[in-house]
């Protein structure tokens, strides 16, 4: 896992406040939103370079990125059925059914307590919803990050060759 997932994840089990502990964990999620997008096109294309590597270009070169409803909504359809059926659960016990798009729902979440616009409603989440959104949420960073632990392992160690450069070309 990099490093600034598992400082976001640490971030989450020491917030102070459910919904800041929530934030920290959806930016994990985030973090997938391009690559779970890109990866049909990508391995259709036979790209020598990593997943992840590809989808930054994508948005660095052309400023384009999936929109946030379509790639959580894409992400979250894909999960296992136990992180779907708590997802909604908790959909279900806030809007009175569990039908409809769950990624849209959570990304909602999301939204009402980031923007702070009139037309942005607050939403009231008991703690007993707020530990399963959050645990809901865990289940489908674990799921994805285990189905790109390869992309994920082969970009660190990238990384750690660029750095190790970096520190040579400097001393």
């Amino acid at each position: 896992m990099q490093f600034d997932t598992f400082e976001n994840l640490l971030f989450s089990l020491v917030s102070v406040s459910w919904k800041h502990s929530f934030l920290d964990v959806y930016r994990c999620i985030e973090r997938l939103f391009s690559i779970s997008f890109w990866q049909e096109f990508y391995q259709n294309l036979g790209i020598k370079d990593s997943l992840i590597n590809f989808s930054a270009n994508i948005e660095n070169y052309t400023d384009w990125r999936p929109k946030e409803k379509e790639a959580i909504n894409k992400l979250i359809d894909s999960q296992p059925e136990y992180a779907i059926n708590l997802l909604k659960e908790i959909k279900n016990d806030l809007d009175g059914n569990s039908e409809g798009n769950l990624g849209e729902f959570i990304y909602k979440i999301r939204n009402s307590i980031v923007h702070f616009r009139p037309a942005t409603e607050p939403i009231s989440i008991d703690d007993k919803n707020w530990d399963k959104l959050i645990r809901a949420c865990l289940l489908v960073i674990e799921y994805c990050y285990n189905q790109y632990k390869d992309e994920f392992n082969d970009n660190c160690q990238n990384q750690v060759v660029i750095e190790r450069s970096r520190d040579n070309l400097q001393d």
